[in-house]
């Protein structure tokens, strides 16, 4: 998360629109050369941004996501802080809530969960200390 806020038991994501896939965002056009490439790469991107808001709902975390382009002018700017604080100062989420996943949510998109899993475990591999 870029912002964690503990008292709240909130994070903040703020996402940048070209590296995560906001459709129909002017920001946001795949360059011609090497396409295939940024598809699959914007799509584990898209991939482990599930997979980590699943991973902090099911700790008991309210999880925010912003994208880049609501903060690009001072009336978006504006707006998307008065929506933030909203988001952050209603009442927390509980094991049985309004915040909390259910199981249908948590199957959603199992296909693009599990490209992040051997991705991560390809990953890991590449990485021992």
């Amino acid at each position: 998360p870029d912002i964690v806020l503990r008292k709240y038991r909130t994070v903040i994501f703020v996402d940048g629109c070209f590296w995560h896939g906001h459709e129909g965002c002017k920001l946001f056009k795949l360059p011609q050369s090497n396409r295939q490439y940024w598809e699959h790469k914007i799509r584990l991107n898209y991939a482990h941004d599930y997979r980590a808001n699943i991973e902090l709902k099911l700790l008991g975390w309210r999880v925010i996501r912003i994208w880049e382009c609501e903060l690009r002018n001072k009336a978006q700017q504006a707006e998307t802080l008065i929506r933030l604080y909203d988001a952050i100062t209603r009442p927390a989420p509980t094991a049985y809530g309004y915040e909390s996943p259910s199981q249908s949510e948590a199957a959603e998109n199992s296909e693009a969960y599990g490209l992040i899993n051997q991705d991560y475990k390809s990953e890991e591999g590449n990485h021992r200390s």
